[in-house]
């Protein structure tokens, strides 16, 4: 198993305060911030004498995947949070140019592509320390073709389900950046690439194939001469 570890320009993206929850998030545009040494998917309300307002905030990060060649078998995102226990879901983004070119912007807000998850819902247990979560098919193929794999971290109950929150709410405790002191709670992921046999069959990629006839993944060099 390696590891690759997010780059220093992750960060959140958060709106002003918006009048209504549509207006917060459908904005095209917030405030970056790269600097934080912890930062979270926000989920704000907040009641007023002229009504309630909203604000949402999105965490970015990209990965340097451009050293991993071959099919991945696995992997896992590995996120060091504080004690909260929200829901959230990691989806497939095209922030910092979309290639790691560029810095994290304030038009990156929207930059999330809703229709790709990297991810199930994904839950913290509350313990402030690393969570595990396990990326799909589609994540592992990015991080395969791509030199650089972004993600996008959002609330999955209320922005990734654009479900507003009812009730005054204030959602804003995270997990730890890049930032942070030392490298012990950084952002990272483990993953394994595949060795012996490592290519699809008939439709289904080699990161699923345990086997075949039989015989692990692993130990297959080739299929009839393949």
């Amino acid at each position: 198993m390696a590891t690759v570890y997010s780059n220093t320009n992750d960060g959140v993206i958060t709106t002003g305060n918006e009048a209504s929850w549509d207006a917060a998030r459908d904005k095209t545009s917030g405030t970056a911030d790269t600097n934080n040494t912890t930062d979270a998917p926000l989920i704000f309300r907040s009641s007023g004498r002229g009504g309630a307002t909203y604000k949402i905030g999105r965490v970015f990060m990209y990965f340097d995947t451009s050293g991993i060649t071959g099919t991945l078998s696995e992997a896992t995102l590995k996120l060091r949070w504080s004690s909260n226990t929200e829901s959230y879901i990691i989806l497939k983004s095209t922030a910092f140019g979309g290639d790691g070119g560029t810095s994290l912007a304030d038009a990156d807000f929207n930059n999330v592509t809703w229709g790709t998850a990297y991810s199930a819902e994904i839950t913290n247990n509350g313990t402030g320390e690393y969570q595990n979560y396990t990326l799909n098919a589609a994540a592992l193929a990015d991080i395969t073709d791509d030199d650089v794999f972004i993600i996008a971290i959002v609330h999955h109950d209320y922005d990734y389900n654009d479900s507003a929150p009812g009730s005054d709410v204030n959602l804003s405790t995270g997990f730890r950046m890049t930032n942070y002191s030392g490298t012990s709670s950084d952002p990272y992921i483990d993953y394994t690439v595949v060795t012996g046999y490592g290519h699809d069959v008939s439709g289904t990629i080699a990161g699923n194939i345990a086997s075949v006839a039989g015989t692990t993944a692993a130990n297959i060099a080739n299929i009839i001469g393949v």
